[in-house]
Order: structure tokens, then C-alpha cells, then sequence
């Protein structure tokens, strides 16, 4: 409703603001791992939590911070982000191990794997065109890539 902001930190919580008064209002301990990336869904029921180091990356309801579906472990999340109608959420990911990078795109609030692609560098961040049919990604090779959604 644009009255709220929320934001992740390295020690695992979730802050919710209130933008008016500029005050923390709840606070939410999700992981003993940093907090890399969150995104609300455009009616703000749900919140997508990214996170490092192996740690589950989910998405929650907002209302009472509870598991909607996991999204994976990864080594790093760099990105996620909903469409623009929220019926879909999209992850980017890297395996620093096995320097495999890529993103998926599962059904919201299904949880339901769409489509998973790789990437030949890092993305550094997603963007979903304005009615949800494109994906851009931004890598660490400067590039930005389009994919057409399923």
C-alpha cells in the first residue's frame, strides 16, 4: 500500500518500517545468514527472502511472516522479484562452488517450478517488463539480457 518498507540485514532479520514515522514496527528473525534480497508482491501479501551461504530461500506472507513455499539453497541470491500481476517469482541465483549462475521462475503462491535458465555470469539483478511478458537480467559481465516469461 506504499506505507511500509521492508529491509534485510546481515543478521537474519527482516525489519518492517512505517514510512510516516520513519520507526522500525516488527521485526522478523529468519535466518542465522544474512538477509541478501526482498521483494513484496504488488498486492503485498506475500514478501520474497532471498539469502546466502545455503541458507532456504522463501516466500512468506507478510501479515505473519509464515512459509508460503521455498524457492531453493543456494550459495547467494542476488535477486528476487515478483511480476507484475504477482503470479509469478522470479529468483536469480549462484552456486559459487560449481560456478553455475542462473534464475528461475516459479508460480505464485503455488510455488510451482515454471522454468529455470542459466547464466553465463552473475546476475546482479531482475526486471520484469510492465505486463510480465519479458525478464531482463543484469550480469556481472555489464550485459543485460532478455527472456520472454512462459
Amino acid at each position: 500500500d506504499g506505507t511500509g518498507l521492508a529491509t534485510g540485514s546481515l543478521d537474519g532479520q527482516i525489519r518492517f518500517w512505517d514510512l510516516a514515522s520513519q520507526q522500525v514496527v516488527r521485526i522478523l528473525k529468519v535466518s542465522d545468514w544474512s538477509v541478501s534480497s526482498l521483494s513484496f508482491s504488488p498486492d503485498g501479501v506475500y514478501l520474497a527472502k532471498g539469502s546466502n551461504n545455503n541458507d532456504l530461500s522463501k516466500v512468506m506472507r507478510v501479515a505473519d511472516g509464515s512459509d508460503v513455499f521455498e524457492l531453493g539453497n543456494f550459495n547467494g541470491v542476488q535477486s528476487t522479484i515478483f511480476s507484475p500481476d504477482g503470479s509469478v517469482v522470479a529468483i536469480a541465483w549462484v552456486n559459487y562452488g560449481s560456478f553455475q549462475n542462473g534464475f528461475m521462475l516459479m508460480s505464485n503462491p503455488q510455488g510451482n517450478l515454471i522454468s529455470s535458465f542459466a547464466s553465463p555470469h552473475i546476475i546482479g539483478g531482475l526486471a520484469f517488463s510492465p505486463d510480465g511478458k519479458l525478464l531482463a537480467s543484469g550480469c556481472a559481465d555489464g550485459f543485460v539480457r532478455i527472456y520472454g516469461v512462459p
